[in-house]
Parts: C-alpha cells; structure tokens; sequence
C-alpha cells in the first residue's frame, strides 16, 4: 500500500530566533544537511508513495529548496504547499494537505526537526491488523507526547505533555487508512479549541478515538532518538555549539550602493531612464544564488531634500524599486538615506570598487567575509 507522507514544517520557531534570526528552523544546516533533510531521512519513503511538505510562505524554504528535494526523491510524487500564517496545531497544518493525499494510501504525519533511526517500523506499516503507529523512545522531561503501553507494545493511552509513561513519542504519527484519518481529524478540528489537549490541536490525542473504538495502535521502539526542536536539543543530543553553528549559518550580507555602481549615471539622465551597470547586475545574481542577503542604499536626493528620508522616499522611492524590478537586480532589502559626499568621498573598511567586485566570485568573497 501506498503512504503519503506529510511533513509539517510551518511553525515560527521562535526558540531559535535568538541565535538564528529570521533564518527559518527547517533550513538551519546541521553537519552538511538541513534540518529537513535530516528530518526526511527518518523516513521509509518508497517510489509508489508521496511526499506533501507544508511551509510558509514567507519562510521562502520552497524557492530554496524544492530542487534539492526532489533530486532527494526522483521517483516519488513531492507536492509543496505554502501556506501564509500560522495555524492552531500541526493536526491543523496537515488537513492542508488531506486534498493531496493519495487515493487508498495510509497517512504519515511528521515534522522538520527529528531524526531516528528504525528497523522495525516499516514491518509494523505493513502489518494489515495494525491501525496506527506511534515510534517512540525514552527520554527525560515532559514536553513530548507520551504512549501508555501492554507487554506487548500495544498502545492503551495517549497524552500530549503528560508523563503517564517513559515512552515519549519521536513525532511521526502512522495511521493505516487515510479516508478514515481525515473524518476523524476533520471532526476533531471542529471541537472547540479549549476542549483539546493543551489548548492546542495535536496529532497524538487523535489515537484515543481509535484505541476507544478497539483498533490496534502499537508503539515501535526507535533505535535511535535525535530531536532537533530547541537549540537545547542540538547541543545535548548532537553536540554542538549553538552559537558557532549560527555563525555558520548566518547569510553574509552584501551592501552595495545604488548610483553608479548598480547604474551607470550620466549628466541629465532622469532616474528612470539610467543605464544598467550589466557587469555588476550579473554578478550581485550570482551572489544571490550563493546565498547572499543584498542590501541596496543610495543618497537620491539626500542634498536636495538636506537628509529629508521621509520626503525623498515620497519623491523617487517608487521609481527606483520599478528601475530595479525591470533590470531584474537582486536585493533583500532598499534603505534610502545613505550621506551624500559632495566634493568628497567616503571611507569604508570593508568598500570595494565596482571593477574588483565583478570579479569577485561568492566563494572569494565568503572568505573575506569570513575573515
């Protein structure tokens, strides 16, 4: 049978923004792979079935990834859904992808910032007795969802950060008929939101309906546990220095100034009508696809307005953004009142020439930013 597989990775994650800033958690890269992809390597995922992953918008993880992912699984269906805020739960997040789930397929629900290892799981998916399955591991604290069990593995009570049990789930959540997940998910997400575990809509509580029904859900025993959910969890569990790994991580910043470097200006030419430099257009593109952050700035009109940004903004702010968007330049963000230096120039410890920046490649250029 085939499984769709619905990767949940559209939270804020906010417990990293300290360190991290707006890079989103699914693209902090960890020894070489991003979180998603160590998440998407816990996976069985085979070529009948399909992989929905759900991000933000935003987050812009689709436009940065969905290439390498499907180089990861050429001959998998991946289908990618943004979505543009956040939800009440990853219960929630996952019925934006019920539409897409495959015709008599079972379910996975999953997230993008586990990863485990298991050689049994693919064996109990297969199992026709069994309705659900819940991996899990032991681990300390109270912040996961935890499986009561029998003897035999059987799963007899679920609860969302409530210890009843050592056996903390490591986030996957396996059910074996999808039509039948969906009526039962659709109907839990109607119930109010202050009748549900933690005033949140998670995935593990749906389990009760069917252990209520009699339906065999079992646990299976991870082999392996690393949770990546908190900078915590990274240092305890793959031990790393947070603080060095955002280092790496952090995108270096490009800030290359507008007039007559990104144009070409000449006496009386209106600033819509300015020459693009192509040279240096070409290269911040380069750049860009390198990963690069590109902040443009320019002093238009700080002489005439005498530093007015308010009032420049107003006069020629529009024409500049439209200038830049029918050259086709890069850049993450504009700011408009850099000083304007008449009869001068100015001094920078990190400036460089236009003519040596067009010969600088991203990879030259990170090790001089690395410096």
């Amino acid at each position: 049978m085939a499984v769709t597989y619905i990767l949940c990775a559209a939270g804020e994650g906010s417990r990293f923004r300290d360190s991290f800033g707006t890079l989103p958690k699914a693209m902090i890269e960890l020894y070489g792979s991003t979180l998603l992809e160590w998440s998407l390597r816990s996976l069985p995922i085979c070529g009948q079935d399909r992989l929905v992953l759900i991000t933000q918008k935003k987050h812009r993880v689709k436009e940065k990834m969905e290439q390498k992912i499907a180089m990861h699984y050429p001959f998998s269906s991946v289908v990618w859904l943004e979505i543009d805020a956040l939800t009440r739960g990853q219960l929630e997040t996952a019925s934006f992808a019920f539409e897409h789930i495959l015709p008599e397929s079972s379910v996975v629900i999953y997230n993008c910032d586990t990863y485990f290892e298991s050689q049994t799981l693919l064996g109990k998916m297969n199992d026709p007795q069994v309705q659900g399955i819940i991996p899990c591991a032991q681990a300390q604290g109270d912040s996961w969802s935890f499986c009561e069990v029998d003897e035999h593995d059987q799963v007899l009570q679920v609860r969302e950060k409530e210890r009843i049990s050592e056996w903390a789930s490591v986030g996957l959540y396996y059910f074996k008929d999808a039509a039948l997940f969906c009526e039962r998910a659709l109907h839990a997400l109607a119930q109010p939101q202050t009748q549900t575990q933690q005033g949140e809509y998670y995935v593990a509580p749906l389990y009760q309906t069917y252990l209520d029904a009699g339906e065999c859900v079992l646990m299976d025993r991870v082999s392996l546990f690393k949770p990546m959910g908190t900078p915590q969890q990274l240092e305890a569990f793959w031990e790393v220095d947070v603080k060095q790994l955002a280092v790496e991580n952090l995108a270096p910043v490009l800030v290359v100034d507008l007039d007559n470097t990104i144009t070409i200006d000449e006496p009386g030419v209106s600033y819509a009508m300015k020459k693009p430099n192509r040279p240096v257009i070409m290269r911040l593109r380069e750049f860009e696809r390198a990963g690069w952050e590109i902040i443009i700035y320019t002093s238009r009109r700080m002489e005439t307005f005498q530093n007015n940004e308010a009032r420049i903004v107003a006069e020629v702010g529009q024409t500049t953004m439209d200038w830049l968007e029918v050259h086709q330049v890069p850049y993450h963000g504009i700011r408009f009142g850099k000083p304007y230096a008449r009869f001068g120039f100015y001094v920078d410890d990190k400036a460089m020439h236009p003519d040596e920046f067009i010969h600088l490649s991203p990879e030259q250029a990170l090790e001089k930013y690395r410096k």
